[in-house]
């Protein structure tokens, strides 16, 4: 190779490997964002999944309390009936002696005649 033409071979050379890195650099910062994209799309979902189940541990909980009050609710229900059915059966057992002993009486009554 003549001098001259290595003269002109230098900024072309040059050019390339300026090109070259421009290029690789570009390269590498398009593959960072693409990185930092996927991790925010995971953070992100991740953010989403634990607010998701959160809501549903918060659902859960008034469930749980809404059916305990409907327990609550039907056990003092079932006590109150138990108690008038007492009162009703007290009632019952009081009325019925006396009920017998008119009966009797008047059986007693009417054979005597």
């Amino acid at each position: 190779m003549e001098p001259w033409m290595l003269g002109e071979l230098i900024p072309i050379v040059g050019v390339v490997c300026i090109a070259s890195v421009i290029i690789a650099k570009m390269f590498f910062r398009f593959e960072e964002r693409k990185h930092q994209m996927m991790f925010q799309d995971k953070s992100a979902g991740n953010e989403s999944l634990q607010a998701e189940v959160e809501t549903l541990r918060q659902e859960v909980a008034r469930l749980r309390d809404t059916s305990t009050q409907y327990d609550i609710s039907i056990q003092h229900t079932l006590e109150d009936m138990q108690q008038r059915l007492e009162r009703v059966e007290g009632k019952r057992s009081v009325a019925a002696p006396a009920k017998v002993e008119e009966q009797d009486q008047q059986t007693v009554g009417l054979r005597n005649p």
